[in-house]
């Protein structure tokens, strides 16, 4: 009888345990759970850690296994030689007193931070349905990711076929597959194999099966609903679980209007595919009532009497008039109602512009775009495009009537004055713009004593026209104009210009200062370009200002050579601190100013 390994009586007749190599002690490793019994024919066991293990085998270990093997029946471990067994990977040695099953076995430290995948099942990978698309990559669990390749290497699964997917699985950072079991994975649905430590993982499903028509594929897509004009539909081969053959009542080349159509679809499933287990009416055909047998693929469908393609004629869009307001909405005739749209978002419509009108049209009940050709619409007054089926009709109109030209006054060409420099164009008006030439030609500015004559040309903006301009109809300030009719040709004669010099423009004159009592008048002034001055005062100054005086100087400017006072305006000089004035064309100017301060009287402080 054997008694924590130690053999103290054997039976007869029992034979000595002869496996040295002691199956089921796997070397630990990182973040894996220690075994803790073993099983072989000859004998059982039981292991314990040194250092203890709590759950899993920590990292940076060095573990030494103490196993007690219990012989079976038949069995005895008289006869054991000292050191007689052998466990994998402990490199470290393996130890045991002869007639002794308690064994000494010292593994080399696990591996530093990383834990063994202890994540078995892998997910993500189903079995193989007839019709389905493969999985070529597994989400990250947390331990791993992985990548898949399928026998065959199939665009989608066929039926009744066995499928084979290698599942090469890449671990995590801090994770390991050194330490993994052989066949240590398992695939839903299939049988898997991986060898120790490894990751690629073999995956053999079985065959597929024969699906029943269904999901999605219970639409039959492709009959569409007769309409007047439109060409019957008699076979679809793109449905992904059977093909489809049609026959129609009343059969033609086109439907006609006002005509209920019963169309007879006949449906043969495609390989993997059955009609067995489909239920009835299950099959829906979009604008139809549609109905079938329990497990059959014939259905019949009735679809509503077919509408009438609408009329040609757009009503309600009528040509663009200046000033009148687009209409947008409310278009409605035979079989539509419809919107429009105009280019530029006008609010009122603009002279002389081409306007295009984008209408959109609906059809009314009983009515269809079907049958509808390019170009078929028509807008009274414009030319109109549309495409083949389509109620989106582009209507051009020709541009719409200019506004005449109805601002007679021509601004910005002024009478010319000696010196002064001649406009070549205009200020522009709402209305219109121009240029100028002079006659005679000026070269730099315009001379004494000479008649010039501006002829403008103008140009009319944008929605205007000259044409019903009366002849004489437009005006230059200063000057006799004339224009033919319908023209915009002006011809603008001004009076002769100046002679004697260049119009004194220097208004302020400087060097007449406000009277100060005790002051001593200015009298003359020869420091001015363009004058000399003269000045008197009123009340006569004998020597210096009174005090508590308001005094007028009577300023008389003489032009100096090439200057003229003739052409100066009423009240056009300034005199600082004064309120002057002056004639037209004169030189006389009369300055007055406030009254002089009144000079203070000392005080006389006398003695107490």
């Amino acid at each position: 009888m054997a008694s924590l390994g130690l053999v103290t009586a054997a039976p007869a007749m029992a034979a000595t345990i002869p496996p040295a190599a002691i199956a089921g002690v796997i070397a630990p490793a990182t973040g894996v759970a220690p075994v803790t019994t073993i099983t072989a024919t000859q004998y059982t066991g039981v292991v314990t850690w040194s250092p203890t293990v709590s759950g899993t085998f920590a990292a940076s270990t060095a573990y030494t296994a103490i196993i007690i093997l219990t012989p079976t029946s038949g069995y005895t471990l008289t006869g054991v030689t000292a050191n007689f067994f052998t466990v994998a990977g402990a490199t470290g040695g393996v130890t045991n007193q002869a007639n002794s099953g308690v064994v000494t076995a010292v593994f080399p430290a696990t591996a530093a931070g990383l834990a063994v995948v202890s994540t078995a099942g892998i997910l993500g990978v189903s079995a193989p349905v007839t019709g389905g698309t493969p999985v070529a990559a597994i989400a990250d669990n947390g331990q791993y990711t992985g990548t898949v390749a399928w026998g065959g290497s199939p665009s989608t699964f066929a039926v009744s076929t066995s499928y084979t997917a290698t599942i090469t699985l890449i671990a995590d950072a801090g994770y390991t597959f050194t330490g993994v079991a052989a066949n240590f994975f398992t695939v839903a649905g299939a049988t898997a194999t991986n060898s120790s430590g490894s990751g690629v993982v073999t995956a053999v499903f079985p065959a597929t099966t024969t699906v029943t028509i269904g999901g999605a594929n219970l639409a039959i897509a492709g009959v569409t609903a007769p309409v007047a004009g439109g060409t019957p539909v008699t076979a679809i081969t793109t449905a992904t679980q059977y093909t489809v053959a049609v026959t129609w009542t009343t059969a033609a080349t086109t439907f006609a209007a006002g005509t209920v159509y019963t169309a007879t679809i006949i449906l043969t499933p495609k390989t993997g595919y059955t009609l067995t287990g489909v239920t009835a009416n299950s099959f829906t055909v979009a604008g139809a009532t549609a109905t079938n047998s329990s497990g059959s693929g014939v259905v019949t469908a009735v679809f509503p009497i077919t509408a009438t393609t609408i009329p040609a004629a757009i009503a309600g869009v009528i040509a663009p008039v200046n000033g009148a307001t687009p209409v947008t909405t409310g278009i409605t005739g035979t079989g539509y109602t419809g919107t429009v749209v105009w280019g530029g978002s006008p609010s009122t419509f603009a002279a002389g512009t081409v306007y295009t009108a984008t209408i959109t049209l609906t059809p009314t009940a009983g009515y269809t775009l079907t049958g509808v050709t390019a170009n078929y619409f028509t807008v009274t007054g414009a030319t109109a495009t549309n495409s083949a089926t389509s109620g989106v009709v582009t209507a051009v109109f020709p541009a719409t009537s200019l506004t005449v030209v109805s601002t007679p006054g021509i601004l910005g060409v002024t009478a010319p004055l000696y010196g002064g420099t001649p406009v070549a164009a205009i200020t522009t008006a709402t209305q219109y713009t121009g240029v100028v030439t002079w006659s005679p030609t000026v070269s730099g500015t315009f001379a004494a004593g000479t008649v010039y004559t501006a002829t403008i040309i103008l140009s009319p903006a944008t929605g205007y026209t000259l044409t019903g301009v009366t002849a004489n109809f437009f005006t230059v300030a200063g000057a006799t104009v004339t224009n033919l009719a319908n023209s915009g040709v002006v011809t603008a004669i001004f009076p002769t210009t100046i002679t004697g010099g260049t119009i004194v423009s220097t208004a302020a004159i400087a060097g007449v200062t406000a009277p100060v009592a005790g002051g001593t008048p200015v009298t003359t002034i020869t420091t001015a370009t363009q004058y000399t001055v003269a000045v008197t005062w009123s009340p006569t100054v004998t020597t210096t200002f009174a005090a508590s005086t308001i005094y007028t100087a009577t300023i008389t400017l003489t032009p100096k050579t090439g200057y003229t006072l003739t052409g100066v305006a009423a009240n056009f000089f300034t005199v600082a601190g004064a309120t002057a004035t002056n004639s037209a064309g004169s030189g006389v100017v009369t300055a007055v100013f406030p009254a002089t301060l009144a000079i203070a009287t000392p005080i006389s402080l006398s003695a107490g």
